[in-house]
């Protein structure tokens, strides 16, 4: 696509400058982006399918350390003689007064016994001048195709609109050494993402004097709550955080406080006193009034409530049912996401939180999901459907539980389930 502005333009003329990525960054974005296994017979001869070296290992071991190149394995028993896997890594520089991020696509190529080879093209570039104008750059990826790693990796790096595949491109590796513009040092960027994507964080520092304030005073988890949080308007909380920032309230958890805070305002309470804004206990109070307020709410009419379910159940099906049916175990822990309005009901009252009352389900980037184990709940967990990234993962009153770790690996080992589905509706 031809540049139409200024800003394109010397996207352009930027895009000439950047040198290839070295030797060193795509050996380390290799190491970070896919993963090592070992193919394991039956004899307990294991290949590793990174070197190509063969040794043994017990029946039963799931990981192993390969004796020749030294790589940490993941061992499969399996007779498969091939592996190709697809991984993305990113290098964050600047050019021409720009900041840039650029996203690599690797592909290995594995034969059992042989040394793994693979190729690392760039797939992407995205583009932020210092006043937070965006541009993005990219190659083509095959047509009619439901998968975003289909790149046409002979096109070109062209302006191109914003791709479906950006979401999942960018939740990649960051190579750890990067420059930035100063403008994003100004704005309070001191090298540490805090667990936020670059470009999100990039943008909104440069054009959300907000988010500045926050990071600046070190409330970093709650700038990416209202980073990726797009059903919460900052600026309803706005007095509220200046009161925490005067008196230096400490919050731990963003979500839990703005749940609490939401509460406040539907029974009426000062936002701007400190007395209810920063309280002691947090998850006490959160509890407190989220009791008190889904009691009013049981107090409403039935007829009422279950017509308003019913058409909230409607519109939840569209936003989420290409997600049913999902679930994965370990053995002992069964998760599974959550199909209607009336399991988020079930869920809320039985763990005793707010999934229901606050309507996690008309929120189109969250995916709630069910940890049970023999039928019984354990912990309930909110996956963002922009970054696949874990939200917040609670037991009964907010609480974590001895599973909590356990949970939390299971989901994110099975993320990739959740992809699928939605590269299916991209």
């Amino acid at each position: 696509m031809r540049p139409k502005n200024d800003f394109q333009r010397q996207v352009v003329a930027a895009m000439g400058k950047l040198r290839p990525a070295t030797k060193r960054q795509m050996q380390w974005g290799y190491d970070n982006s896919v993963y090592f296994y070992g193919y394991r017979l039956k004899s307990g001869k294991t290949t590793c399918m990174e070197c190509g070296h063969t040794f043994v290992t017990e029946e039963g071991k799931e990981n192993a350390v390969c004796p020749h190149c030294g790589k940490h394995l993941t061992v499969k028993d399996t007779k498969r003689q091939k592996l190709s896997q697809v991984g993305y890594f990113s290098i964050i520089t600047t050019q021409d007064g720009l900041q840039v991020l650029r996203y690599f696509f690797i592909h290995t190529h594995q034969w059992k016994g042989e040394k793994t080879t693979y190729t690392c093209t760039e797939v992407m570039q995205r583009w932020i001048d210092k006043d937070g104008n965006t541009c993005t750059t990219s190659r083509l990826r095959a047509p009619f195709t439901y998968c975003v790693d289909d790149w046409l990796c002979g096109s070109s790096l062209e302006i191109r609109t914003h791709s479906t595949a950006f979401p999942i491109v960018d939740g990649c590796s960051v190579y750890p050494q990067f420059d930035t513009i100063p403008e994003l040092k100004r704005n309070g960027f001191d090298g540490n993402f805090h667990n936020t994507l670059p470009s999100a964080l990039f943008e909104s520092l440069l054009t959300n004097a907000k988010t500045e304030t926050l990071v600046k005073a070190g409330y970093h988890e709650l700038a990416r709550k209202f980073i990726y949080d797009q059903y919460r308007d900052i600026d309803l909380y706005w007095a509220s955080v200046k009161v925490c920032i005067r008196n230096h309230y400490a919050i731990n958890d963003a979500s839990v406080w703005c749940d609490y805070i939401d509460a406040l305002r539907y029974f009426g309470k000062d936002l701007h006193n400190a007395k209810y804004v920063c309280p002691t206990d947090l998850n006490a109070e959160h509890d407190r009034w989220m009791e008190k307020k889904a009691r009013k709410e049981t107090e409403q009419d039935i007829k009422e409530k279950t017509e308003q379910i019913r058409k909230e159940d409607e519109k939840f099906r569209e936003l989420k049912s290409r997600y049913f049916g999902i679930h994965f175990t370990d053995g002992l822990i069964r998760i599974h996401v959550l199909e209607s309005v009336e399991e988020y009901l079930q869920e809320g009252e039985h763990m005793h939180h707010c999934v229901y009352s606050n309507k996690y389900y008309l929120k189109e980037d969250s995916l709630i999901l069910s940890a049970t184990i023999d039928g019984k709940r354990v912990e309930t967990i909110e996956v963002s459907l922009t970054t696949l990234k874990i939200l917040q993962c609670y037991g009964a009153c907010n609480q974590f539980t001895e599973h909590h770790k356990r949970i939390i690996s299971l989901v994110n080992s099975n993320a990739d389930t959740i992809r699928q589905r939605m590269k299916k509706a991209a």
